[in-house]
């Protein structure tokens, strides 16, 4: 199973769940795999190496973003970034 179809189906977990930071975090991941995937042609289909780069991306953009945040004194911002980040990098290989 690649990334993309365990975002899916986590995605319609979540939403089955009623977990909204998650399903914030889920589908702004999707539709970077989307986005990714368009600008190559509708066919298509994204290798493990790309999918791996965009959720490493996201989570890179989230933990930035929170120590932004956390710099101007918001940090109701800063842990939403960051519980996304967590999200997201799940999906990331142990290391």
């Amino acid at each position: 199973m690649t990334i993309f179809e365990q975002v899916t189906e986590d995605l319609k977990k979540a939403m089955l769940n009623r977990e909204k930071e998650k399903l914030e975090a889920l589908r702004a991941l999707k539709t970077g795999f989307l986005l990714a995937r368009s600008e190559k042609g509708s066919d298509y289909v994204l290798t493990n190496d790309e999918e791996l780069k965009i959720v490493q991306r996201l989570v890179k953009q989230r933990r930035d973003s929170a120590i932004e945040y956390s710099a101007q004194n918001r940090s109701d911002l800063a842990d939403k970034e960051i519980v996304e980040a967590n999200v997201i990098a799940i999906y990331l290989p142990q290391q």
